[in-house]
């Protein structure tokens, strides 16, 4: 799905906002799936609270992302408006704001928070330290870390696709880039779980430490931790 980065309106600026990108793809039933990512300081980003899902007027003046579709000819055009809170408009205008709403389907708005984004974006301040069985986003959550230490007693496995299911605490992208495609397809299809030293040699993990339920090896602690044992 190719993005494009949009501009701020120079009148909103935000020092907690860092960018926004949007991407649109047509699916086989003629419709559209739009996905907008917002990047920056989200603690510090006023997110409306979620609610049912419902046409709302003038969320164009404080929250929301919008699409505008242009008619093949003419200055008359579509507007859309999505609120992360669920509620939404459409409208079409004849010229600038000019028109009427427009009865348009639920658009099923979907608001998704990325704590893998986080950590990658921590880089080297982030170690993850693992132990016990680590299964779906106890393992696909700690390979963001810049640094990966697991305990002996370490068993990863991938168990969503058992159960019908892909691997969405971000697994389909962490993984494959410390063990590639295949072994991340291995380790979901298979359903079995691998060990310590296989996670070291295939490069999930980093060092095979004495971790325990502490999070910390008896070097000591590190600067950001991260420890996890279960899915």
């Amino acid at each position: 799905m190719p993005s494009a980065a949009l501009e701020r309106h120079p009148a909103n600026s935000c020092a907690a906002l860092r960018g926004i990108e949007a991407a649109v793809t047509r699916q086989r039933d003629g419709s559209l799936q739009l996905a907008y990512r917002i990047e920056g300081d989200l603690a510090r980003l006023r997110i409306p609270a979620p609610r049912p899902a419902r046409v709302a007027d003038k969320l164009w003046q404080h929250t929301c992302c919008e699409l505008f579709v242009a008619e093949a000819a003419g200055p008359g055009y579509h507007e859309f408006n999505f609120s992360p809170s669920g509620e939404w408009a459409a409208y079409r205008f004849t010229d600038y704001r000019q028109g009427l709403p427009l009865v348009a389907a639920d658009p099923k708005i979907r608001l998704q928070r990325s704590a893998g984004r986080a950590i990658h974006e921590l880089g080297e301040r982030v170690t993850a330290f693992i132990h016990g069985h680590c299964a779906g986003s106890g393992i696909e959550l700690p390979a963001f870390a810049h640094r990966v230490v697991a305990d002996p007693s370490l068993q990863a496995s991938l168990p969503e696709v058992a159960m019908g299911l892909i691997p969405g605490a971000g697994g389909t992208a962490s993984l494959p880039a410390r063990i590639g495609r295949h072994r991340t397809a291995l380790l979901a299809l298979a359903g079995s779980a691998i060990d310590a030293p296989t996670a070291l040699a295939w490069g999930l993990v980093d060092e095979i430490a004495d971790v325990g339920a502490t999070g910390s090896t008896t070097e000591g602690t590190r600067p950001t931790e991260v420890t996890t044992e279960a899915g």
